[in-house]
């Protein structure tokens, strides 16, 4: 469905990044503010590595990533208070 919109070496069109989330279980916290920011970094910049703490991020065609967040469990109430943090944070700047 993507290919019409996919870029070529010669051709710039859409970025496209694709989430994996094999490592993650029910409990796991996700970063989407960081996946978001690095989203939005690939987009304008062309990198070939991304060295993250929070994922791996694998470039598998140009302009076409998928991240892989690194698992960490965290509890219902402490995942709320972190998106809840980052929200606020959001709408602040």
């Amino acid at each position: 469905a993507f290919d019409a919109l996919r870029s070529t070496d010669t051709e710039k069109k859409a970025f496209l990044a694709g989430v994996n989330a094999r490592s993650l279980g029910e409990d796991s916290y996700i970063s989407l503010l960081e996946m978001l920011t690095l989203a939005i970094k690939l987009a304008f910049e062309d990198i070939d590595s991304v060295d993250d703490p929070n994922m791996v991020a694998v470039k598998t065609g140009p302009r076409t990533w998928i991240f892989i967040p690194r698992a960490r469990p965290m509890s219902f109430e402490e995942k709320k208070t972190v998106y809840e943090a980052q929200t606020q944070a959001l709408t602040a700047a």
